[in-house]
């Protein structure tokens, strides 16, 4: 195969591009593949670059293919040579990027490292000079920020468990590199004030079948919301679907894995453990059939999602067209502490439904993925109230119009490309 001047020149340096807050790569491979491989957040545009370099280098030397890009992603998300884990940049940089190693990384972490710790506490101070007082501080600031509305309370409780659990590996970690410090500056100080717990949203039975109905909304998110709710799926979990999670023969899926926002890569689930095996809803059967026609059963069923903001405005755009426009979906609330709909909601959805079908608390738990029954408990609260109204009939069939997209709807992805364009 004979390369033109400028392929030539990005199989030798490979094409870097920002990617919100890390830098992804392209190189090309001796097959003609040109995988995006994504880095970790924190580097340079130059140190960017010089990645790069390294990794076409070595594709070319190695002779790698597509078949090779899970070499190239591992070799990507190596730690930099010299890297300082004495200063605060230094050692969250390197935090980060051996909990990705371990399958442990999560964008919470990384967006409370530059947003919040590094700022309070600064890039070059070195660890072993944080005091219990800087520390103090920054719980001090995680309040104000809670009481003048710029951040909710959980996600300061969420910041502040970055911070303990970084000073608790910064203490005894088993990597030797993470190790610095003799004592644990964190302990024993004060956590931030809690306040009260935001109140969950779901759509109803009959809200989801309009939503199912309408042929407005482009296929492909009708299905999609329908997979969430369904499989109780996460929509990190929703994106990294892939046919090989299931066994269609005995009606059985396994979540086994999720999209690390940080880096586009897969991860374990939340809580580090893969579900074990449990049955699908009989009414989803019927779409899973179709689909796997349709694709031939190969590769993710949804391929990578937009941001979850972007799918939540999405979400709440697709229920009004469908004429669901019930007050709670659509607004927020400080009193009582609510938030509108978002695509995590259609979890929320999938599991409420289980607990006024009246499903054991143990079948819910195990399903959802809980790690504690003290979360499931939550759900069956709220179904004991929810059954005594006309609540409607959890998971009902699906329609028709699902299995298949009709002219109309042909028409709409097309103007939209399809689900590249509608889910991305």
């Amino acid at each position: 195969m004979t390369l033109s001047k400028r392929q030539a020149a990005a199989v030798r340096t490979g094409q870097v591009v920002l990617a919100g807050d890390h830098y992804k790569v392209r190189v090309s491979f001796i097959d003609g593949s040109r995988p995006w491989i994504h880095l970790p957040p924190g580097l340079s545009e130059d140190q960017a670059r010089e990645r790069a370099a390294r990794i076409a280098k070595k594709a070319i030397e190695e002779r790698w293919t597509r078949k090779d890009e899970a070499a190239a992603t591992e070799d990507a998300r190596e730690a930099r040579t010299g890297t300082d884990t004495t200063t605060i940049a230094g050692w969250f940089e390197t935090n980060l990027e051996d909990r990705e190693r371990r399958g442990q990384a999560a964008s919470a972490p990384a967006s409370h490292v530059k947003t919040w710790i590094i700022p309070a506490l600064g890039e070059n101070k070195r660890m072993d000079a944080v005091t219990p007082d800087d520390l103090r501080q920054l719980v001090a600031a995680l309040d104000r920020a809670v009481a003048h509305d710029e951040i909710r309370w959980k996600t300061a409780t969420n910041i502040w468990g970055t911070v303990t659990k970084a000073f608790k590996d910064a203490t005894n970690s088993k990597n030797d590199k993470l190790r610095v410090l003799t004592t644990n500056p964190a302990r024993d100080i004060p956590p931030p004030d809690k306040g009260r717990l935001t109140a969950k949203v779901h759509i109803f039975p009959s809200e989801f079948i309009k939503l199912m109905n309408c042929p407005v909304v482009p296929l492909v998110r009708r299905r999609a919301y329908a997979f969430a709710i369904y499989l109780y799926l996460r929509p990190a979990e929703l994106e990294a679907l892939d046919w090989i999670d299931f066994d269609l023969a005995h009606e059985q899926v396994t979540i086994q894995r999720s999209i690390s926002r940080e880096l586009g890569t897969e991860k374990a689930p939340k809580n580090g453990m893969a579900r074990l095996p449990m049955s699908i809803e009989p009414e989803l059967m019927p779409l899973l059939v179709a689909m796997k026609r349709e694709s031939g059963g190969k590769g993710r069923l949804f391929g990578r999602l937009a941001s979850e903001s972007d799918l939540a405005g999405l979400l709440r755009a697709d229920l009004l067209l469908a004429a669901v426009s019930r007050h709670e979906l659509h607004h927020n609330s400080k009193d009582p502490p609510r938030e509108w709909m978002t695509m995590h909601d259609l979890r929320t959805t999938g599991i409420t439904w289980m607990a006024v079908r009246g499903d054991p608390l143990l079948v819910v738990k195990a399903r959802a993925g809980h790690s504690s029954t003290e979360m499931t408990e939550h759900y069956i609260n709220i179904a004991a109230v929810l059954r005594k109204s006309r609540y409607g009939e959890p998971f009902p069939a699906l329609p028709a119009s699902l299995l298949g997209a009709t002219e109309h709807e042909d028409t709409e992805t097309d103007d939209a490309e399809s689900a590249s364009r509608v889910l991305h």
